[in-house]
């Protein structure tokens, strides 16, 4: 498809244009400021008779903003740039070695999609060098704040994920589930990843455990909780696997930071190697909400639930490490 970026084009400046795009066979979208009645009117009718297919959509940003995403703009797709207060030149002068290329362009309401540009690669990687480079180095935060965004339309990418299923409980479980892979991956971009099931909790166990000796009274008692409720993740998941909870606990403490238990396999594993990690974010925040359910349980001061024979052994630990009685 190819693109062609304007600054303020005129009706006569309008139909070499749309020339162009005819001889190609192409669609042709073009970027400018929004154009005036005449030259609006000249593509529509050119459009409504089926003789070319063009599309016009505004301009991201204002003032040197709108000029630098234009410019990225034309970079990615391997487009020129015309603006006759900078270069000289307007639409009008435009050939068409200077149309750029994308594989496809989605227009909507509210925003553009150009997907696939065929812009240089070695261009668009120093261009994203240079943005790196200066959001590095300014201390601005509203300044960085764009360039953030200009360097995201450059990097970024989108994929299309077609999930399907035997009946239409199992494809929305399916999509629980690719929901949940993506939210992780996010956050795992967000705040790193740390290994899964459940090891990293025991990693901080130590730290806690100084921490809870400089407290004293219920402060004390709470911050022990904490430390005894860390075990629980690798615990619950051992046992659901049909292991020794001790045993699992103490393995995984023996053999170093980076192993993990493999519940599915039975064994004992790299975390990296075997894939089994958490994003650092969702373990904080899951730690954090168990917390704050915690919180609220002990300011209702009771709870009714059903007591089931595997939570005993958990609730009797939970009460001796509080020197509690059951």
């Amino acid at each position: 498809m190819p693109l062609a970026a304007f600054a303020t084009p005129l009706v006569k400046q309008v139909l070499p244009v749309l020339e162009m795009a005819l001889d190609q066979q192409n669609p042709l979208l073009m970027v400018a400021e929004k154009l005036d009645g005449e030259a609006l009117s000249t593509i529509v009718k050119n459009v409504t008779a089926g003789v070319v297919r063009v599309v016009e959509v505004d301009p991201p940003a204002y003032a040197e903003g709108r000029r630098k995403c234009m410019e990225d703009l034309a970079i990615f797709t391997g487009a020129t740039y015309v603006d006759h207060e900078l270069m000289g030149y307007t639409m009008g002068d435009v050939t068409p070695s200077m149309l750029g290329h994308a594989q496809r362009v989605v227009v909507g309401r509210n925003s553009t999609q150009v997907i696939g540009g065929a812009g240089d690669v070695q261009e668009i990687r120093n261009r994203v060098a240079d943005l790196r480079r200066r959001i590095a180095e300014t201390d601005y935060e509203f300044n960085k704040q764009r360039m953030t965004e200009r360097l995201s339309r450059l990097t970024g990418g989108r994929a299309v994920i077609r999930v399907g299923g035997v009946s239409e409980e199992n494809v929305n479980e399916r999509k629980l589930r690719v929901e949940d892979a993506i939210n992780a991956g996010r956050a795992a971009l967000e705040e790193g990843i740390v290994p899964g099931g459940g090891v990293a909790y025991l990693l901080v166990q130590r730290a806690a455990k100084a921490y809870a000796a400089t407290l004293s009274g219920d402060q004390r008692t709470g911050a022990e909780l904490v430390v005894c409720a860390l075990e629980e993740p690798l615990r619950r998941q051992a046992a659901n696997a049909g292991e020794v909870p001790g045993m699992v606990l103490d393995k995984v403490r023996t053999m170093g930071h980076g192993t993990v238990f493999d519940a599915q396999g039975l064994r004992f594993v790299n975390a990296n190697e075997a894939g089994i990690i958490d994003p650092a974010k969702v373990c904080l925040d899951s730690l954090q909400c168990a917390a704050s359910v915690a919180s609220t349980l002990l300011t209702t001061e009771g709870a009714v639930v059903d007591a089931e024979p595997h939570d005993l052994t958990i609730m009797d630990r939970v009460c001796a490490a509080a020197g509690m009685a059951r």
